[in-house]
């Protein structure tokens, strides 16, 4: 889980907000990775103590990004309709890294590779 940068899914403008069916939080599962240590750790600080022993304060904590992820617009079977999920938020997102990468390797550069160290260093 580590080597994943997963997508959450976000609704509305100014405010925007967690869509109420995309889950965060802390792993049970998989330590924290080092390159979220600063952040979880700022953002714990700033947590305080009342939700403490309620969850796994050492665990990866998820998701990396989030993304609009309501009202997308699909077609299926000729039928043009709106969905709403993580399924909408991870491929906005995943098209947004590829457009990027599209980019930079026309200029000659590297591809982003790894998200997750720069997000968690530069980008926040």
């Amino acid at each position: 889980m580590s080597s994943v940068t997963s997508v959450g899914a976000t609704t509305g403008l100014e405010p925007e907000s967690a869509a109420d069916f995309s889950g965060g939080g802390f792993s049970h599962y998989f330590t924290r990775p080092s390159y979220q240590t600063n952040a979880v750790e700022a953002f714990l600080r700033n947590l305080g103590v009342e939700y403490a022993g309620r969850f796994n304060a050492s665990g990866r904590g998820y998701p990396d990004v989030a993304a609009q992820g309501v009202n997308f617009n699909v077609v299926v079977d000729d039928e043009f309709g709106l969905v709403s999920s993580t399924g909408c938020s991870t491929p906005a997102f995943a098209s947004v890294v590829a457009l990027l990468n599209d980019q930079l390797i026309s200029a000659g550069k590297p591809t982003l590779g790894f998200l997750n160290p720069w997000l968690y260093s530069t980008a926040s």
